[in-house]
Order: C-alpha cells, then structure tokens, then sequence
C-alpha cells in the first residue's frame, strides 16, 4: 500500500507543480486532488462490477492460461522485485487475501485462489480503463490533457501491476494445483492398496 501511496502522492505533487505555472496557484492542487480522488472511485467503482459478477468468469477461458515463457518475461521486467510492495486489499473488501498461500495442500483452495486471480485481473483492466472516464469529470477544457488525461495514465499504470502480479502468481498456482492433486491421488491409490491388503 506504502508504494501506491507513494506514487499517487508523487505524481499528484509534480502535476499540480508544473500546472500551478498555468493557473491559478489554489485550483491546480484543488483539480489534481479532484482527479486523483476520481480515479480511485471509478477504478474501486469497476473492480466492483466485475466482483458482482465473478461467477461468470471461468479461470480456464483461454484468456487466463498463463505459459512459462510470460511468466520469464515478468520476471524480466522485474516482476520479484515489485509484487510484494503492492497492496492486498482482498481480504478487507473480498475476504480473501492473496499476499500468501494459506492452504497449500488444499486443492480447492488452490482454485478459489486461481479464480480469484482471474477476478482480481479483470477488476484491475475494468477500473484502469474507466480511470479515462475522470475526463468527463472535469470541463472540456486544456484541463483534460494537463490533469486529467496524466491522472489516468498513473491509474492505468498502478493498475498493470497487480495485473502483471496475477497472471504471474496464477502459472505457479497452476503448476502447484496439478502437483497436489498428483500427490494425493497417490495417497488415495496408497490409502486403497493398504485396505486392500489388509
């Protein structure tokens, strides 16, 4: 969370910095604070739309297979370095937490946590792109490509992220998935060998 507050605080400081030269000193923090607060109530608005309607999203739809070559090129982007600076607010708003593996055993688990990757993913692609939708919150005016328009590329960007986290964490949850069910179908053949035998 300390990143995303960070970047947001940052960028809405050099923003209302560089347009207090073209307006009034008062209304360039006071429409960069306007914008901010709008982003974060459009992106909260369309993770919300997806969440009310999860149980259409199917995590095996082509679009959510992850393969091992995008999960090289997030590690190359960096991905390590960055996915646990992000914050995890499933726990308070979806009662889910997806900052660790609580059941690592429990193949249903697994693929609530898998499915919730894939909500989670679509939430994030909904709410950066209805970030733009701050444009229309403010008058048609040079204020749109100076405030408004940077508001929602930082939106978008803190919304990639999460995104990039996701698909990333779903190939190992995938490939942990099919080693627990191997393991315990194992144990179920062992389990039914041993009544057999005895």
């Amino acid at each position: 969370m300390k990143l995303y507050v960070l970047v947001i605080v940052i960028a809405a400081s050099i923003l209302a910095l560089i347009n207090a030269f073209f307006m009034p000193w008062w209304l360039s923090p006071a429409l960069v604070t306007y914008s901010v607060i709008g982003c974060i109530a459009l992106h909260g608005a369309g993770a919300g739309i997806i969440y009310s309607m999860r149980r259409f999203i199917k995590p095996t739809s082509w679009y959510f297979k992850v393969s091992k070559r995008e999960t090289r090129f997030w590690e190359f982007f960096g991905v390590r370095k960055f996915k646990d600076l992000l914050p995890d607010l499933g726990g308070k708003f979806v009662g889910f937490e997806k900052a660790r593996l609580a059941n690592p055993k429990d193949t249903e688990y697994i693929k609530k946590y898998i499915h919730e990757t894939c909500v989670g993913e679509i939430g994030h692609i909904l709410g950066g792109i209805l970030g733009f939708a701050v444009l229309l919150l403010l008058p048609m005016h040079y204020y749109w490509l100076i405030i408004a328009l940077p508001c929602a590329v930082v939106n978008l960007f803190l919304a990639i992220l999460p995104i990039i986290t996701m698909r990333y964490n779903r190939y190992k949850l995938l490939s942990l998935l099919k080693i627990v069910e191997i393991q315990n179908l194992r144990e179920e053949r062992k389990k039914t060998e041993e009544e057999v035998s005895g």
